[in-house]
């Protein structure tokens, strides 16, 4: 297992800086921020670290006018704003995506005092109030973690942004470390707990090393509180539950889970359950506290799928279905309805996976099935363990699909890895659909 953690980390190092692009070879790209979510979380963490408060209003002002608050790509830019406006003096709220027409920005030339690049459609909330503050539309959880790890270097922009995304990288070899330690602490063996390293390996979240988003220290979160409640210890699974529920919403899932049938005594679950319940309360505080709501959850809020026919794009959707780049997850299915090891996270991933079905995003403008990244290495260890879940005359023929999954995988993975801001929005086949335009073109 050990080769497979060098192999990540190596893999993350040489591959920082630099991206294979096809016809082009290995060219310098710029370490930071892309595109996205990415420097929304970027201007967040800035302004943690430079005014020691999440009113993001300064910070947009600050980045139009030329300051590096959210990557070098975009000094500058005036970006549109994932954020809750709040004015507690009028008693009125609304996300800044209600508020502006966002999707129509008008384009300003350099100097144009005159010109507004994003149109106010509604008369809530005028920008001319003293009292008028703009609040994250993202859960600040992951930034704040951020923010105190990259304290020493507040100063300095440059050292901000290249630590935000070695700390994905970090998030990223640790989340490999926990996966291994639940293997092992399942009974699967050094050879399970190498392949579960491989089936992720074999995954897009290798290639979230590279980048500023949240889900790498989610994926770590919650293997290591499914680690935890292996080994017992309620309240530290409580902790690690509640945090990742703080990262994203949709991760309480997992943790009502536990709630409901995760412990063998009654005292262990009052442990759990005071502490996750505990958290999950001050969370709701908190966001009380900041936006006036329980839950924050993203700069357009909760979106139903436009139509029927989208239902199953979380799972078959080319750029981001979870199915295509990762199809060895099918596979976990045995060993989380049959009984298997982590069968007690069945009904919450069911759950989720049910609310990710009617859910109007994708987390699109990014690589591969983003939303489904922190349950990658449960259900690796899953479809690991469902090898001993199955028929012993199925085992060979299933641990032969396994590895001709990861293989794919592996390959839908690559370009994540090997050319990281170029991948984006992507297919699963990119990878072939170049070596088939090459083989043609030869």
């Amino acid at each position: 297992m050990l080769p497979l953690l060098a192999l990540a980390t190596l893999l993350l190092g040489l591959s920082s800086g630099r991206a294979w692009i096809p016809g082009q070879g290995v060219v310098d790209a710029p370490v930071g921020a892309t595109s996205g979510d990415e420097p929304h979380y970027l201007l967040l963490v800035h302004s943690l670290l430079r005014d020691g408060d999440l009113d993001l209003g300064p910070d947009h002002a600050a980045l139009a006018a030329g300051e590096d608050r959210a990557g070098a790509r975009f000094v500058g830019v005036d970006l549109d704003h994932h954020t809750w406006v709040v004015d507690d003096a009028r008693g009125e709220r609304a996300l800044w995506s209600e508020l502006y027409d966002w999707r129509r920005p008008q384009r300003c030339e350099p100097g144009a005092s005159d010109c507004v690049r994003w149109r106010k459609l509604d008369a809530r909330l005028p920008e001319s109030s003293a009292t008028r503050v703009e609040r994250p539309a993202h859960p600040p959880a992951s930034a704040l973690v951020t923010a105190a790890l990259l304290w020493p270097w507040r100063d300095d922009a440059a050292a901000i942004e290249r630590g935000a995304v070695s700390l994905s990288a970090v998030w990223i070899v640790a989340t490999l470390l926990a996966t291994a330690a639940l293997a092992a602490r399942l009974g699967l063996g050094g050879g399970g707990q190498a392949a579960a390293v491989a089936l992720l390996l074999a995954s897009p979240l290798l290639a979230y090393g590279h980048g500023v988003f949240s889900e790498p220290l989610a994926a770590l979160s919650l293997t290591s509180a499914a680690w935890a409640w292996q080994r017992e210890r309620p309240s530290l699974t409580g902790a690690l539950a509640a945090f990742a529920a703080a990262i994203k919403p949709p991760w309480a899932l997992l943790g009502l889970a536990l709630l409901a049938w995760g412990w063998r005594s009654d005292a262990l679950r009052r442990r759990f359950a005071v502490v996750w319940i505990g958290g999950g309360g001050l969370l709701v505080l908190a966001n009380l506290w900041l936006v006036g709501g329980p839950v924050i959850s993203g700069q357009l809020g909760w979106q139903w799928v436009a139509s029927p026919m989208a239902l199953p794009a979380t799972w078959i959707d080319g750029r981001h279905g979870l199915l295509p780049f990762v199809p060895w997850a099918i596979l976990a299915l045995p060993s989380l309805l049959r009984g298997g090891a982590l069968a007690v996270f069945g009904p919450g991933l069911a759950a989720l996976a049910a609310l990710l079905t009617v859910f109007g995003s994708l987390g699109e403008v990014c690589f591969g099935p983003r939303l489904w990244l922190p349950v990658l290495p449960l259900l690796a260890v899953a479809a690991v363990d469902a090898a001993r879940a199955v028929r012993a005359s199925w085992r060979p023929i299933w641990r032969r699909w396994l590895w001709l999954c990861a293989v794919w995988a592996g390959a839908a993975a690559a370009p994540g890895v090997l050319a990281w801001s170029a991948a984006w929005e992507q297919p699963a086949y990119a990878l072939l659909r170049v070596a088939l335009r090459r083989m043609l073109a030869g």
